[in-house]
Protein backbone atom coordinates (compact mmCIF):
# COMPACT_ATOMS: atom_id res chain seq x y z
CA UNK A 1 0.00 0.00 0.00
CA UNK A 2 1.44 3.42 -0.98
CA UNK A 3 -1.04 5.93 0.44
CA UNK A 4 -0.62 9.43 -1.30
CA UNK A 5 -2.57 12.29 0.55
CA UNK A 6 -4.72 14.65 -1.29
CA UNK A 7 -7.38 17.28 -1.10
CA UNK A 8 -10.28 17.93 -2.17
CA UNK A 9 -10.67 21.04 -4.75
CA UNK A 10 -14.90 22.22 -4.21
CA UNK A 11 -15.61 23.77 -0.42
CA UNK A 12 -17.15 21.76 1.88
CA UNK A 13 -21.06 23.45 2.45
CA UNK A 14 -21.68 21.86 5.65
CA UNK A 15 -19.16 23.73 7.90
CA UNK A 16 -20.34 24.00 11.48
CA UNK A 17 -19.37 20.21 12.78
CA UNK A 18 -16.22 20.02 14.32
CA UNK A 19 -15.00 16.63 12.42
CA UNK A 20 -11.71 16.43 10.51
CA UNK A 21 -10.86 14.95 7.70
CA UNK A 22 -8.07 13.59 5.55
CA UNK A 23 -7.90 11.91 2.35
CA UNK A 24 -5.18 9.70 0.93
CA UNK A 25 -5.56 7.62 -2.47
CA UNK A 26 -3.72 4.66 -3.66
CA UNK A 27 -3.30 4.70 -7.35
CA UNK A 28 -2.71 1.19 -7.93
CA UNK A 29 -6.54 -0.36 -6.76
CA UNK A 30 -8.21 3.07 -6.82
CA UNK A 31 -8.90 2.78 -2.91
CA UNK A 32 -9.34 6.48 -1.11
CA UNK A 33 -9.11 6.23 2.56
CA UNK A 34 -11.09 8.83 4.60
CA UNK A 35 -9.76 9.55 8.02
CA UNK A 36 -12.11 10.84 9.89
CA UNK A 37 -11.20 12.45 13.32
CA UNK A 38 -12.81 14.12 16.28
CA UNK A 39 -16.10 13.74 19.04
CA UNK A 40 -19.52 13.29 17.07
CA UNK A 41 -22.36 14.92 18.82
CA UNK A 42 -24.26 12.52 21.06
CA UNK A 43 -28.00 11.79 19.89
CA UNK A 44 -29.16 14.42 17.45
CA UNK A 45 -26.03 16.59 18.48
CA UNK A 46 -24.20 14.45 16.38
CA UNK A 47 -26.61 14.91 12.93
CA UNK A 48 -24.66 18.07 11.78
CA UNK A 49 -21.69 15.87 12.33
CA UNK A 50 -23.17 13.03 10.07
CA UNK A 51 -24.06 15.32 7.56
CA UNK A 52 -20.81 17.12 6.94
CA UNK A 53 -19.13 13.56 6.96
CA UNK A 54 -21.52 12.07 4.28
CA UNK A 55 -20.92 15.30 2.14
CA UNK A 56 -16.86 14.60 2.32
CA UNK A 57 -17.94 11.18 1.20
CA UNK A 58 -20.21 12.08 -1.43
CA UNK A 59 -17.49 14.75 -2.71
CA UNK A 60 -14.55 12.47 -2.56
CA UNK A 61 -16.86 10.22 -5.05
CA UNK A 62 -17.19 12.59 -7.37
CA UNK A 63 -13.72 13.63 -7.55
CA UNK A 64 -12.16 10.57 -7.64
CA UNK A 65 -12.39 7.39 -10.04
CA UNK A 66 -12.68 4.99 -7.04
CA UNK A 67 -12.95 1.52 -6.92
CA UNK A 68 -13.01 0.79 -3.02
CA UNK A 69 -13.31 2.92 0.20
CA UNK A 70 -11.83 2.64 3.26
CA UNK A 71 -13.63 5.16 6.34
CA UNK A 72 -10.61 5.71 8.87
CA UNK A 73 -12.96 5.92 11.93
CA UNK A 74 -9.27 5.10 14.37
CA UNK A 75 -9.70 9.03 15.63
CA UNK A 76 -13.40 9.19 15.96
CA UNK A 77 -15.18 9.13 19.08
CA UNK A 78 -18.36 7.98 18.27
CA UNK A 79 -21.02 6.98 21.33
CA UNK A 80 -24.80 6.70 20.62
CA UNK A 81 -26.90 8.07 17.76
CA UNK A 82 -28.35 6.83 14.83
CA UNK A 83 -27.51 9.53 12.41
CA UNK A 84 -24.10 7.98 11.81
CA UNK A 85 -25.59 5.73 8.49
CA UNK A 86 -26.45 8.55 6.81
CA UNK A 87 -22.58 8.72 5.89
CA UNK A 88 -22.77 4.62 4.83
CA UNK A 89 -25.56 5.97 1.77
CA UNK A 90 -23.50 6.98 -0.92
CA UNK A 91 -21.22 3.91 -0.29
CA UNK A 92 -24.16 0.81 -1.36
CA UNK A 93 -22.40 -0.54 -4.46
CA UNK A 94 -19.16 0.41 -3.61
CA UNK A 95 -16.70 -2.05 -1.65
CA UNK A 96 -15.76 -0.66 1.70
CA UNK A 97 -14.41 -0.76 5.24
CA UNK A 98 -14.67 0.22 8.23
CA UNK A 99 -11.74 1.16 10.39
CA UNK A 100 -12.40 1.18 14.19
CA UNK A 101 -10.62 1.84 17.48
CA UNK A 102 -11.79 1.85 21.08
CA UNK A 103 -12.99 5.51 20.69
CA UNK A 104 -16.06 4.29 18.62
CA UNK A 105 -16.67 0.41 19.03
CA UNK A 106 -19.38 0.36 21.51
CA UNK A 107 -21.36 2.45 19.90
CA UNK A 108 -21.34 1.08 16.60
CA UNK A 109 -22.00 -2.50 17.89
CA UNK A 110 -24.93 -0.44 20.20
CA UNK A 111 -26.20 0.60 16.85
CA UNK A 112 -25.98 -2.71 14.76
CA UNK A 113 -28.02 -3.88 17.92
CA UNK A 114 -30.59 -1.43 17.76
CA UNK A 115 -31.47 -1.76 14.47
CA UNK A 116 -31.31 -5.66 14.88
CA UNK A 117 -28.90 -6.15 12.28
CA UNK A 118 -26.39 -8.14 14.13
CA UNK A 119 -26.21 -9.85 17.44
CA UNK A 120 -22.27 -9.99 17.48
CA UNK A 121 -20.64 -9.04 20.63
CA UNK A 122 -18.07 -6.69 19.05
CA UNK A 123 -18.34 -4.34 15.54
CA UNK A 124 -15.45 -5.96 14.06
CA UNK A 125 -17.55 -9.75 14.13
CA UNK A 126 -19.63 -7.93 11.30
CA UNK A 127 -18.24 -7.86 7.90
CA UNK A 128 -16.94 -4.89 6.91
CA UNK A 129 -15.48 -3.80 10.09
CA UNK A 130 -12.06 -3.86 11.10
CA UNK A 131 -9.41 -2.80 14.01
CA UNK A 132 -6.52 -2.31 11.43
CA UNK A 133 -5.81 -0.65 7.87
CA UNK A 134 -4.07 -3.80 6.90
CA UNK A 135 -7.21 -6.30 7.62
CA UNK A 136 -9.12 -3.75 6.16
CA UNK A 137 -7.31 -3.35 2.63
CA UNK A 138 -6.56 -6.95 2.62
CA UNK A 139 -10.61 -7.53 2.77
CA UNK A 140 -11.25 -4.81 -0.05
CA UNK A 141 -9.09 -6.59 -2.12
CA UNK A 142 -11.15 -9.61 -2.28
CA UNK A 143 -14.67 -7.45 -3.73
CA UNK A 144 -16.01 -6.33 -6.48
CA UNK A 145 -18.19 -3.39 -7.31
CA UNK A 146 -21.72 -3.41 -7.45
CA UNK A 147 -22.49 -5.45 -4.77
CA UNK A 148 -24.09 -4.64 -1.58
CA UNK A 149 -22.38 -4.75 2.20
CA UNK A 150 -24.15 -5.74 4.97
CA UNK A 151 -22.86 -3.53 6.83
CA UNK A 152 -24.45 -0.77 5.17
CA UNK A 153 -27.99 -2.75 5.25
CA UNK A 154 -29.64 -0.06 7.58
Amino acid sequence: MEWEETELDKPIITNTSDIEFRLFYEKYTKTIKIEFKGVMGIGSEGNIDSDYMREVVNLTLNKFSIKKVILDYTNLTYEFGNSIIRVYSPLLAIPSAIIVSNKNKDGLTSLHHFYGLSKEKTITSIQGYFDTLEEGYKFLQTREIGTAYPMFSF
